[in-house]
């Protein structure tokens, strides 16, 4: 997985640097490019962003039931 990451980041950072003083026509299609890259990355990321959401909202979750239960009565 590392070397998937890598090889994208590393594409979008070649791209990005060779679009400097290219024409705007040469630009839009170099982000074209990047876009389609920038799918693919987040397509081979979205699992584990799954699992950081599902957690995120697990201990979310279990912070409100606190919050909720801190409401007693003051004796």
């Amino acid at each position: 997985m590392a070397i998937t990451v890598r090889t994208h980041l590393s594409l979008l950072q070649g791209y990005a640097d060779i679009m400097e003083g290219l024409s705007p026509e040469l630009e839009r299609e170099i982000l074209c490019v990047m876009a389609e890259k920038a799918r693919e990355l987040g397509s081979a990321l979205q699992p584990f962003v799954e699992q950081t959401l599902g957690r995120l909202h697990d201990t979310v979750s279990e912070a409100h039931g606190h919050v909720s239960g801190a409401g007693g009565t003051l004796s």
